[in-house]
């Protein structure tokens, strides 16, 4: 890596072949995500940084190493997600709160997935998009209504992009989209789904709309959450088939038999900040099964700030170099049921399975799940085949 100065602004330039640059960059995104937070602030509106081959250019181009290939803002901050919030007051934006102005992109922003595009046809190999980081594509809001038109555009136009829109306002999208039930092939449509009253929520609003693929990002999670129909729990349970892709069932309109939401991807992920709320492990690991029992790509993109295997400490005599920190007290502990957590043992009830943790940071935390990496996604169909 050389370390470089553009207009003022601290840039990296990564060298060497592609895979390697993946490699690296996927080992110090925990640490990059946090610690850079600045940095990435103030290249938000500036001089991008070229990082796994994106030129350098006069708009923002991030690289989400894990879910998709490039982020894309259709319309200022419009989402009730907190980083987007602490991001909007860190920028002095006020596009902030329902009756806020939105902030649009650039003319020349608008015309970078056209490049993306045309980059993914040259190599054969579709590029994923996550729209909008900073906005819900979705929202109700009237600065956003020619954005929105102009995004269907550009999605139609950009073929071999993979569009992953997601939301957290699913009972809006039928009425905002254009392709009424024949959508076009390259958009994905997910929900987030942070605790089980999201979950069911949303995700049955999810599973009516036709998009190629559908997937839950339960990120953060904050609670557990039961894939499972809420209708056919209700019944005591669905003792059919419970792959996604099973029978259907004609007592249950809500999952047509399934057992489980028709999704096709879940991706989990403990919250980060200097505010973030612990995750309780078994979380993760619920929907990781959830997920291999019914055939569904399941990818962990991080344990978030808290770690339930204790911090360590610097200590070359280790192996690694890593001794555990016995004499350090547990910043927290949260409870597998209910997901409330509490700062110190003397708040611990008696009875409930709750679980210690340490904030560690996103770094130490990691992204391994039981000491495996799951970073599963489906394959898009019908784009560039």
């Amino acid at each position: 890596m050389k370390r470089e100065n553009h207009k003022g602004c601290p840039t990296a330039r990564l060298h060497g072949r592609v895979d390697t640059q993946v490699a690296f960059l996927s080992r110090i995104a925990p640490a990059l995500t946090r610690k850079c937070e600045g940095f990435y602030g103030r290249r938000l509106f500036g001089q991008s940084v070229e990082v796994n081959g994106i030129r350098r250019g006069p708009v923002r181009e991030l690289v989400d190493i894990q879910t998709s290939t490039r982020t894309f803002i259709a319309e200022g901050v419009a989402t009730h997600n907190c980083y987007a919030s602490a991001t909007d007051k860190r920028w002095g934006g006020e596009h902030w709160g329902r009756k806020a102005r939105r902030r649009m992109m650039s003319e020349k922003y608008w015309q970078t997935p056209r490049r993306w595009n045309r980059e993914a046809l040259a190599t054969g190999k579709p590029l994923f998009i996550f729209a909008a980081s900073m906005a819900d594509v979705f929202e109700d809001h009237p600065d956003v209504v020619d954005a929105r038109r102009r995004l269907w555009n550009l999605i139609e136009q950009t073929p071999a992009l993979v569009w992953m829109l997601l939301t957290k306002r699913p009972e809006n999208v039928a009425a905002m989209v254009p392709w009424g039930r024949s959508w076009p092939s390259n958009v994905w449509l997910g929900v987030s789904a942070e605790n089980q009253r999201f979950a069911e929520q949303r995700i049955p609003i999810l599973s009516e709309l036709p998009a190629a693929v559908r997937f839950v990002s339960a990120a953060p999670l904050l609670g557990p959450v039961d894939l499972t129909c809420s209708a056919c729990r209700g019944r005591g349970g669905w003792t059919g088939h419970t792959n996604l892709r099973g029978e259907q069932d004609a007592d249950c309109g809500l999952c047509e038999g399934r057992g489980v939401w028709p999704v096709q991807w879940v991706i989990t992920e403990g919250e980060s900040g200097p505010k973030a709320r612990p995750s309780h492990p078994d979380w993760f690991r619920s929907l990781r099964d959830q997920c291999q029992a019914a055939g569904v790509a399941f990818h962990h993109k991080q344990n978030g700030e808290f770690t339930p295997y204790g911090p360590k400490v610097r200590d070359d005599s280790y192996p690694g170099g890593w001794a555990p920190d016995w004499d350090r007290e547990p910043d927290a502990w949260v409870n597998r049921e209910t997901g409330k957590s509490v700062r110190t043992e003397a708040e611990v009830p008696v009875t409930g399975a709750w679980q210690a943790v340490w904030k560690v940071g996103l770094k130490q935390a990691g992204r391994l799940l039981d000491g495996e990496l799951h970073d599963a996604r489906p394959e898009p169909v019908g784009v560039l085949s």
